[in-house]
């Protein structure tokens, strides 16, 4: 019995022993992936500096993610994104779909080119994501994954329960807007339940980030070109404003 007992024990250390290598490990292996899956989903180089995972206490931290832009524009980075806080849900990290209660990007910074032909950077990294999401399959249930032989890995689902882009700092160029680059601060964008209850791919977790980044940018763009004509047309009316008052100043005056 005691023999048993102490197998039990040393069974028990080794188990812990495994799991707190794994987590410390898990760090290194999330960055990679990103870094991976995410230049294959994206089509563009995609690095991170830094990530910090801590399921048990159910936080984590990406930082110093860049993904570069497509070749011919003229930024060399599409997104450069500082900070990516993770409000974990899911105790495994092998769970799919993988539960975040927040996912928040925070003060990105993004280069938005737009050609004479209405293409744009952010359209190429989109139609690559449109077509890397056909291949994308749902996560399995339940059922179906304790059957599967465990030959082929499931592509990880996420099911976001806020999303989050805070402060997007928006390099604009448009042919219309002249040659200097336009820098446009836009509204956070709050996007709630994102992949409903059977999750989201990489790739059309992408999808969603990159088409509301261009849809608040599409909107910051023309209400300051608005701003910028109404501005024009003010300052023609209060020029030809002052030359009507001084001609009647003139007038008093004779």
């Amino acid at each position: 019995m005691k023999k048993f007992l102490f197998v039990l024990l040393m069974l028990g250390c080794v188990v812990v022993a495994i799991v707190f290598v794994f987590l410390q490990k898990l760090d290194g292996i999330v960055k990679n992936q990103i870094e991976v899956i995410g230049t294959e989903t994206l089509g563009e180089q995609v690095s991170v500096g830094n990530v910090n995972i801590e399921i048990r206490k159910g936080m984590g931290e990406i930082t110093g993610l860049e993904i570069s832009n497509p070749e011919g524009f003229a930024d060399a980075n599409a997104f450069e994104m500082d900070r990516i806080r993770l409000a974990i849900a899911s105790p495994y990290p092998s769970q799919n779909p993988f539960v975040l209660n927040e996912f928040v990007l925070e003060a990105p910074v993004v280069s938005l080119e737009i050609r004479e032909d209405g293409r744009s950077n952010l359209d190429e990294i989109l139609a690559h994501l449109q077509e890397q999401k056909k291949t994308d399959q749902e996560p399995p249930q339940a059922e179906a994954a304790e059957e599967s032989t465990g030959d082929e890995k499931a592509p990880m689902f996420f099911v976001i329960k806020r999303l989050k882009i805070a402060g997007v700092q928006l390099t604009l160029r448009h042919p219309k807007l002249g040659e200097e680059a336009r820098e446009l601060v836009l509204p956070d964008i709050d996007v709630n339940h994102v992949g409903g209850e059977v999750g989201v791919s990489a790739a059309g977790l992408g999808i969603v980030v990159v088409e509301e980044i261009a849809k608040a940018g599409a909107k910051a763009a023309l209400k300051a070109e608005a701003e910028k004509q109404a501005g024009k047309l003010l300052d023609k009316a209060g020029s030809s404003l002052m030359k009507h008052l001084s001609s009647d100043e003139d007038a008093g005056q004779e």
